[in-house]
């Protein structure tokens, strides 16, 4: 069948001859060629196996650590009039969440600090920058990092850098000879007037008869490790205190970067770097009151509640590779190669047994192709036809005018030249042992059928010569 000798003609895997069968340079069956067919599908289905995170960049090889920013970095400060950096929002609320207006109990000051270094003197400096406060709705660029947010930013109060172009900044270390940092106090009296002060005995009051908290938020960065197109995503991180009559909060903010550096290279290495900015931590310490002056008109200097945010030199860092086409081939070929090593193993003797018994039958029991035979047959069929017709009774007058006509002794020598032949036949047929069901011999009653037409055809001519010769 034309399908079966498809598959067979598919088969690499026979065994190795130092001749040719069929044009071919190994022996193929079609159980090899019907496995090599399988196998040839089973690499197509197992390159997507295999290469389906290469293709739909997924599960890469992730690791992270956490870093210190070296002095020669060429960022190693954060621009704060950046319309995309969102330092924090910040409220007064009861437990409810309703929302208090922060000025009702106190004088927000926010400033930015410069702290520098002098090496000649060795002594420092301090530099400020007085900054507004303002609604956190002012900067509708948040809601694009984080949307779908719980929060309204309409109830919060947030840092406004617009009036100084691009001059305010927060970095520097403390090695360094300047560091910038940001300072939020909430005072009971006001910073520029000492007479202008928030009424104490009704702070006090109020905390007597509610809990309120002071709320914050801030920008926190989320890594998504299986996402190709959008690694880091933004959500607010709420962060609350009670207040007290008693004591004040202190607390300390860094704020720094989160750096992805991956390889999206197809073959060779291709590193692309992505930083985003956020806080990275926070620290709070209790600063209790001196209650024998709290109340004191001369106590100015009395805060509700202290914020610091400080640039953190120390930063994570995600490394993320993809996988790369040279190691899908690699697992591919490895995990192929021992699928086909045990089939081998497995055919490689079918295919030795099947060998062996092609050579024997071709070349010991000298098997004999029918078609042959058939071959044979239809000559000697053919030759007799012409005796027939050449030696016709009515075509005897023809016949007598040709001189080239043989004689009857030589139409006896042919005669027995086939009879011998017969008998010659017969005996090798007695000397052959059919060992092998496919091997076939001749008709002997087909043979001497044709000797006998053969005879007659003989005869005929005789009795032709015979006649002219009268």
């Amino acid at each position: 069948m034309k399908i079966l000798s498809f598959i067979k003609a598919k088969d690499m895997l026979g065994e190795s001859i130092n001749f040719s069968i069929n044009n071919q340079s190994n022996f193929q069956t079609v159980v090899g060629g019907f496995f090599c067919i399988i196998f040839f599908f089973l690499y197509i289905i197992f390159f997507y196996y295999f290469g389906s995170d290469f293709f739909f960049k997924q599960n890469p090889n992730t690791n992270s650590q956490y870093e210190n920013l070296k002095k020669n970095d060429t960022t190693p400060k954060i621009d704060l009039y950046s319309s995309e950096n969102f330092i924090f929002g910040i409220r007064f609320e009861y437990y409810n969440s309703t929302t208090i207006n922060i000025e009702d109990f106190s004088f927000p000051s926010l400033t930015l600090k410069k702290n520098i270094f002098h090496e000649k003197n060795r002594s420092f400096t301090d530099e400020e920058l007085e900054l507004d406060m303002v609604n956190c709705n002012r900067f509708p660029h948040i809601l694009k990092k984080i949307p779908n947010s719980m929060y309204n930013l309409s109830d919060w109060r947030c840092p406004d850098f617009s009036k100084n172009n691009g001059t305010i900044q927060l970095g520097g270390y403390w090695d360094d000879q300047t560091v910038n940092y940001l300072k939020l106090d909430l005072r009971f009296c006001s910073k520029n007037s000492a007479n202008l002060c928030k009424d104490k005995t009704s702070y006090v009051e109020k905390l007597k008869n509610d809990k309120i908290y002071i709320s914050m938020i801030f920008p926190e960065i989320i890594f998504n490790n299986d996402d190709y197109l959008q690694p880091f995503t933004f959500r607010f991180k709420n962060y609350w205190n009670p207040l007290s009559s008693n004591f004040q909060y202190t607390d300390e903010v860094n704020y720094g970067y989160t750096k992805l550096s991956q390889d999206t290279g197809l073959i060779f290495e291709n590193i692309e770097d992505k930083r985003e900015s956020s806080i990275s931590g926070i620290e709070s310490k209790l600063v209790f009151y001196d209650q024998t002056n709290f109340f004191s008109s001369t106590n100015t200097d009395l805060k509700i509640y202290s914020l610091s945010v400080y640039f953190d030199k120390y930063y994570f860092h995600y490394v993320r590779k993809y996988m790369k086409l040279q190691e899908i081939l690699g697992n591919l070929n490895g995990f192929m190669d021992l699928i086909i090593f045990l089939f081998a193993v497995l055919y490689k003797l079918y295919n030795k047994y099947r060998l062996d018994a092609y050579l024997f039958n071709r070349l010991v029991l000298i098997k004999e192709d029918k078609n042959q035979y058939s071959k044979l047959n239809k000559n000697r069929l053919e030759s007799n036809s012409v005796f027939k017709n050449s030696y016709n009774v009515e075509k005897i007058p023809n016949l007598i005018e040709n001189k080239s006509l043989r004689n009857e002794k030589s139409n006896i020598h042919l005669k027995n030249n086939f009879s011998k032949e017969l008998e010659n036949f017969k005996n090798k047929k007695k000397n052959l042992m059919p060992l092998n069901k496919n091997v076939s011999f001749p008709n002997v009653n087909t043979l001497n059928f044709e000797k006998k037409k053969r005879d007659k055809t003989i005869t005929l001519r005789s009795q032709i010569i015979w006649i002219i010769k009268i």
